[in-house]
């Protein structure tokens, strides 16, 4: 893999830890989160998702944990082919939320960007405040977005106009205009919760595997 970005020097190993400033109802972390540390032990997280993949190179068996709290974005998180292939999973737990907030709905302002991201899996997020909140391009293959809730965005809560991508178990709704925007042909858009967007909730296009 190659990267523009800055590296972090830390222990080897395949999982990677964000939490905010709280420990309330922490899964994967013991304290509260600091830009200052490596981000690689559930003692010693970072705060920011965007500064843990800008500081990483990312690799397909590599898993970013983010514990239950409130994240604010300075920037998208982008997944592009240097970081293709990586997890990223909120907490599991009921009632337990990873809250993204993009807090920037104006056009190119996402919460999550995957360009060339083949393999990426974004599970257990909530993703909201963005113009949409999860772009997909660049010919990014073999995504999966499962088990998240994509809310008020500012257009759509997902596009994907690349390869295959898996859409599965996920709550979309109150987005202002689709809620699940596919241009390309998917794996599998299956067991989603969509409702209350302004316009079509599900709008597919050259689609196989739909249910």
């Amino acid at each position: 893999d190659t990267s523009d970005a800055p590296f972090q020097i830390a222990n080897a190993g395949t999982a990677y830890y964000v939490n905010d400033a709280s420990t309330t109802d922490n899964e994967y972390t013991t304290v509260a989160g600091n830009n200052s540390n490596s981000g690689k032990r559930q003692d010693a997280p970072m705060a920011s998702l965007t500064a843990l993949v800008r500081a990483y190179d990312l690799d397909p068996d590599d898993t970013v944990y983010v514990d239950t709290g409130a994240y604010q974005l300075f920037g998208n998180v982008l997944i592009n082919s240097a970081d293709a292939g990586v997890t990223i999973r909120g907490p599991v737990g009921s009632g337990h939320q990873a809250a993204i907030n993009r807090g920037n709905t104006n056009a190119g302002s996402y919460g999550f960007e995957l360009n060339d991201a083949d393999g990426t899996t974004l599970e257990h997020l909530t993703i909201f405040g963005a113009y949409d909140g999860v772009e997909i391009y660049g010919g990014s293959d073999s995504v999966t977005i499962q088990d998240s809730e994509i809310r008020t965005n500012a257009r759509y809560g997902l596009y994907d106009t690349a390869g295959n991508i898996s859409v599965l178990r996920n709550a979309v709704h109150h987005n202002s205009s689709f809620g699940v925007h596919l241009t390309s042909a998917s794996t599998a858009v299956s067991d989603n919760a969509v409702y209350s967007n302004t316009y079509d909730g599900i709008y597919l296009t050259n689609q196989t595997g739909v249910a």
